[in-house]
């Protein structure tokens, strides 16, 4: 909307400045002078009708617009939490100060916190000693993520458009995480001395595709802060 009105204002500006530039120059009894008044009169209309009703909607669906960033700010916890707990993390790794809180902004902080200075920093790891309960849970968790991700997105007509590329993008890591467990099966998780054989080495296939998986997932917590920060923001603006 706010490109629609620069595209609209500033031809009409612009035809307003030249004919005041001309009414200097050229004499049309007054002719370009009121053309100039009325074409700034017309972007002056138009802003401050825009401005109305822009003021008007953000009245009337503020209750919902603070619901949505609340379930988008739940999203982002429930995303890094549930890849804590299937990479084996306890809550150990949380201030339980901010826990017991219960600010929940305070909370969504902490677990962010925890997704970052955590749970990035020994994804490889993690992946590497993972067994086969391990990934089915969190295969489950990461699919649990992208069916909740599809829920938020038929709120679309009231999200913005960067909140939908965040959700597209939160799907597109779940799915890209999901590719090793969903192509192997018979590998993801399985200790080296019990791998199958092949005619390629398996233990530098799974090796591989762990890499790939932690890379996946380090994007993931990243889009999930995302999501976390704007929803956060977004709430504040709302209640402001």
């Amino acid at each position: 909307m706010k490109a629609l009105l620069l595209k609209l204002a500033l031809p009409l500006l612009a035809l307003a400045s030249v004919s005041i530039w001309l009414n200097s120059y050229t004499y049309t009894d007054g002719f370009l002078l009121n053309l100039a008044t009325e074409l700034i009169g017309i972007v002056i209309t138009v802003a401050y009708v825009d401005w109305v009703l822009k003021a008007h909607e953000k009245k009337a669906w503020m209750g919902t617009s603070v619901r949505i960033a609340d379930r988008l700010r739940n999203l982002s916890n429930a995303s890094v939490s549930g890849l804590r707990s299937s990479l084996g993390f306890g809550t150990e790794v949380l201030n339980h100060e901010i826990l017991q809180s219960g600010d929940l902004k305070k909370i969504n902080r902490e677990v962010m916190r925890v997704g970052v200075q955590v749970l990035q920093p020994s994804m490889r790891a993690r992946l590497e000693v993972l067994d086969g309960k391990g990934w089915k849970t969190l295969a489950a968790h990461l699919q649990g993520t992208w069916q909740e991700a599809e829920r938020l997105l038929q709120f679309s007509h009231r999200l913005e458009s960067v909140d939908i590329e965040l959700l597209f993008d939160l799907q597109q890591e779940a799915q890209s995480a999901l590719t090793f467990w969903r192509t192997f099966p018979d590998i993801a998780g399985v200790p080296d001395k019990d791998l199958p054989l092949t005619r390629s080495n398996t233990r530098e296939l799974k090796s591989a595709w762990n890499d790939m998986t932690a890379k996946a997932l380090t994007r993931f917590v990243d889009v999930a802060m995302a999501i976390s920060d704007r929803s956060n923001a977004q709430a504040a603006d709302r209640l402001g």
